[in-house]
């Protein structure tokens, strides 16, 4: 088998307009420029039907089996994408069974926290001692707690709970169906260094790569004065946290620090609740709002289009980040993609891209409010239409072309050997 010549499948699963599904067909798009690459694509949306997703899932089998390397997306949250729980396991079973090509497997959204005896210990005896010495809830998170706050259950029903997770975490339907991934596949990619660090008791170190999350070219053409005229928001500064709706990213945060920034802020939500059971969530930004008399600078716009997504990035001075947990982000790729500052919660996997590029996403903490509003105040000043320089060097290390270059060096040396296959075999049948 020569370089030249190899053929790179990509499998398709989910809904096109699906960030994990768009990552993938980026790629493939990507690996269409290259004139020594062939690109065999097979796109599957499954149902409810177990007869159907079999027959799907062979024949996108049978349609890459000409590939001398096979990738796909894998996000377990992802109900739309491989389905949910044990079912989600058949479906990757399934697929990878009829495939005898080197598979290649991206994982998003890795939570997969390395549970050693030790850790498992120390993390129940930190439990157990602060019972329910919990800080009070924001507003935002009291309206959308359940009706017992986790803060106020028995010490002994938290404990149950954390051996629960545990048990989850290594035999629940989550868990297994990434043993079977792992057994399979010849390289798993996460996008970030924290995320291969959640997987260290999981995966073997020799099978795990770190690949960042690519930034997309984008040319919008439409000015930021022409952006803020057809969205209303002419002669306010405009604060914007972008994407799903919920906990993790901050929005509560946000929301919480309006009243504490200058009336010429307005605070864009740019997008909506992924599902109906986030929707409580968004009722109590709005609640949390009007309780502090900020609602009138609050915009939450729900889904966007494209375009409408395109006036936002353009109009926005300032993106906020203000994220509690996360893996790695599509949103905060946007932001590169288009220059503008950022201002983001002090995690690990932004200290990762100031590495790369050093300053260029400032940092607040600790991630409060309070906080997040200073932040926010200091840095508003700073922001240009030009946009930052620091943000666009960092657009150029991750762009697609670089990027992919680094998915092909693997693709190659996987596809261009026997070793790929034989791992793939050998694999396959342990």
């Amino acid at each position: 088998m020569t370089v030249k010549g190899m053929k790179i499948g990509y499998l398709h699963v989910g809904p096109p307009e699906h960030g994990v599904c768009r990552y993938g067909r980026l790629l493939a798009t990507a690996a269409r420029q290259h004139n020594d690459v062939a690109v065999i694509e097979a796109s599957v949306m499954l149902g409810n039907n177990r007869n159907h997703n079999r027959t799907l899932l062979i024949q996108a089998a049978q349609t890459l089996s000409e590939a001398d390397v096979i990738h796909f997306q894998f996000n377990k949250f992802g109900r739309t994408l491989w389905g949910e729980g044990w079912a989600q396991i058949h479906h990757l079973r399934l697929f990878m069974d009829h495939c005898s090509a080197p598979l290649v497997v991206t994982l998003h959204d890795v939570f997969y926290p390395p549970y050693r005896l030790a850790t498992v210990l120390r993390q129940a005896q930190a439990k157990w001692q602060t019972g329910g010495a919990a800080p009070k809830p924001s507003v935002a998170q009291a309206l959308s707690a359940p009706a017992v706050h986790p803060s106020h259950r028995p010490r002994w029903r938290k404990g149950v709970g954390f051996l629960q997770s545990i048990f989850n975490g290594w035999f629940g339907a989550e868990a297994i169906a990434l043993q079977a991934i792992v057994r399979r596949a010849a390289l798993i990619l996460v996008c970030t260094r924290e995320e291969a660090t959640r997987l260290t008791d999981r995966v073997a170190r020799q099978t795990l790569q770190v690949i960042p999350h690519f930034v997309e070219e984008r040319s919008i053409q439409v000015s930021p004065t022409a952006a803020r005229q057809t969205l209303g928001l002419e002669n306010t500064r405009i604060v914007t946290l972008l994407g799903f709706i919920y906990q993790p990213k901050g929005h509560h945060l946000l929301v919480e620090a309006i009243p504490a920034l200058p009336e010429d802020v307005t605070v864009v939500l740019a997008g909506g609740s992924s599902s109906s059971y986030y929707d409580a969530y968004v009722e109590s930004l709005i609640a949390t709002a009007t309780a502090n008399g900020v609602a009138h600078r609050l915009r939450i716009t729900g889904y966007l289009s494209e375009a409408d997504l395109e006036l936002y990035l353009r109009a926005t001075d300032l993106a906020v980040c203000p994220f509690t947990r996360f893996s790695a982000s599509g949103s905060l790729s946007t932001w590169i993609s288009v220059e503008r500052p950022i201002l983001a919660s002090d995690l690990p996997q932004i200290a990762e891209y100031n590495q790369l590029e050093p300053n260029a996403i400032h940092l607040f903490t600790p991630c409060t409010s309070s906080a997040l509003a200073a932040a926010i105040e200091r840095v508003l000043p700073q922001c240009t239409p030009e946009g930052s320089p620091a943000v666009s060097r960092l657009r150029q290390k991750l762009s697609m072309a670089v990027i992919f270059n680094q998915h092909l060096a693997h693709y190659r040396r996987l596809g261009s050997t026997d070793q790929g296959r034989s791992q793939t075999m050998l694999k396959s049948v342990t």
